[in-house]
């Protein structure tokens, strides 16, 4: 999985609890989203797998359980794909 050209993130933790800013250069249009699709999109950006970015996200929200991480991670994706900021 890989991040689309000209895209540009930045995540900002004093905004409202968190808030991450996603740039499509291209389309001159700016998504806006939380902390969680932040730690996917920057393990997508580091090369992680699938399976490690669960792993970290365990450790970072252990009120949930691996089927909830999984379901948002899913989610996530999806959403991300949808906007094609990210791809195969």
């Amino acid at each position: 999985m890989n991040i689309s050209r000209n895209i540009y993130y930045r995540f900002e933790e004093n905004i409202d609890n968190g808030t991450l800013y996603i740039y499509i250069y291209d389309e001159e249009v700016v998504i806006k989203s939380k902390e969680f699709t932040y730690r996917v999109l920057k393990g997508i950006d580091q090369g992680s797998s699938i399976e490690k970015i669960e792993e970290s996200l365990e450790l970072w929200y252990e009120s949930y359980s691996k089927k909830q991480i999984k379901e948002l991670i899913g989610q996530v994706i999806e959403f991300l794909e949808s906007h094609n900021i990210i791809y195969e």
